[in-house]
């Protein structure tokens, strides 16, 4: 009995053993991976002018580190970067004539999208609405919005299916709201010169109206959500809704050539801040101010233009004099991120970091 019991023991405890191992050693499912894994780094964007005198576009980090130069032939401007992070849209005059091109992220691989035999658009070193993307869905690729001879475009990341949202040939300038469930188009139509007034539509083209006079010398104007516009008419700055109502002005200011930056990191729309231009304090210089008007604060103090904002609201990128600054509206450090060149419209990116390093930029 004895031998028995000790022959059954062992056999438990040697099926108990190879339970143990199978736990231990079964095979642990990899992680999914997530946004958070993906390889992206903040960046700016911007335009320079180089030593042949042509614009050309500019890379950099967020502190003025690892400057590169993207593009190298004939004159460049107003580059955006795809919501993926790893194609950026500009316009290019390389062709003889103005159309619009794309490029990788790094500077690589850059083709013409539009083939037009004539400009299709004015040069705008300030980028006043010239170009926005639209995220990838299940229905389409990534696809880029722009203006061709006064009217809104579309084409696909893929270079495919070109095509007119507008039938105006009026258009000045445009912008898509943040919310990419349901996106909506803000632009400006220039009816008679220096008479232009601001139109909404949604993304496929119904809900069209007009929400301001055409009274509007220079348009100026940006969404802090996706119902809220601010825009400058005329002598001050006012807020409106995407229907037209609720239209109130928030600050008096009487600077005509105008730019307006409305901060998008706090999801209470009150908390984001509203950077503009006026012509206080011997301007003109940027300054800021809550959607209310209060808080009134002056950034620049030597004259400041294309405001923009970092990801998370606290910093204020902008050009003052030829340089791009960037000043922490929390400490109020101010930091000089270019030197001795022509910078305009610094734009700040997330770029996907897959792809080789574009050539290192010097100097002008």
């Amino acid at each position: 009995m004895g031998g028995r019991r000790i022959i059954n023991s062992f056999l438990i405890l040697s099926s108990l053993l190879l339970l143990a191992a199978n736990f231990i050693f079964a095979d642990v499912p990899a992680p999914v991976p997530t946004a958070q894994n993906s390889n992206y780094t903040k960046n700016i964007l911007y335009v320079f002018e180089d030593s042949r005198n042509l614009y050309q576009v500019g890379l950099m980090g967020l502190t003025g580190s690892d400057k590169k130069i993207l593009t190298r032939e004939g004159n460049n401007w107003c580059p955006v970067v795809s919501p993926s992070g790893e194609k950026i849209a500009f316009l290019s005059d390389r062709s003889g004539f103005n159309n619009l091109w794309m490029m990788n992220s790094d500077g690589t691989n850059q083709v013409q999208l539009t083939f037009n035999q004539e400009n299709i658009n004015k040069v705008d070193l300030k980028c006043r609405g010239q170009i926005a993307w639209l995220k990838a869905t299940a229905e389409h690729f990534e696809s880029i919005y722009f203006l061709k001879l006064g009217d809104i475009w579309t084409i696909d990341v893929t270079g495919e299916a070109p095509s007119a949202l507008t039938d105006y040939h009026d258009i000045t300038s445009f912008k898509i709201s943040p919310d990419i469930a349901a996106p909506r188009i803000l632009f400006a139509r220039e009816k008679t010169r220096n008479h232009n007034g601001l139109w909404t539509m949604n993304i496929d083209r119904t809900n069209i109206r007009q929400i301001s006079d055409s009274q509007l010398v220079i348009p100026a104007f940006d969404w802090g959500d996706n119902n809220t516009i601010a825009f400058f008419n005329n002598r001050n700055i006012s807020v409106v809704q995407f229907s037209g109502l609720d239209k109130k002005s928030i600050k008096d200011t009487y600077y005509l050539d105008n730019e307006i930056s409305w901060s998008k990191s706090n999801v209470d729309k009150s908390k984001n801040k509203i950077a503009y231009i006026s012509d206080r304090n011997n301007g003109p210089n940027i300054w800021v101010m809550y959607p209310d008007g209060s808080s009134d604060f002056q950034v620049t103090l030597n004259g400041g233009t294309s405001p923009c904002w970092s990801s998370d609201g606290n910093s204020l990128i902008f050009v003052e004099g030829n340089d791009i600054f960037s000043t922490n509206l929390n400490t109020k450090e101010k930091i000089r991120l270019t030197y001795n060149f022509s910078a305009f419209f610094p734009s700040v990116a997330e770029i996907k970091t897959n792809a080789e390093p574009a050539a290192t930029a010097g100097s002008k």
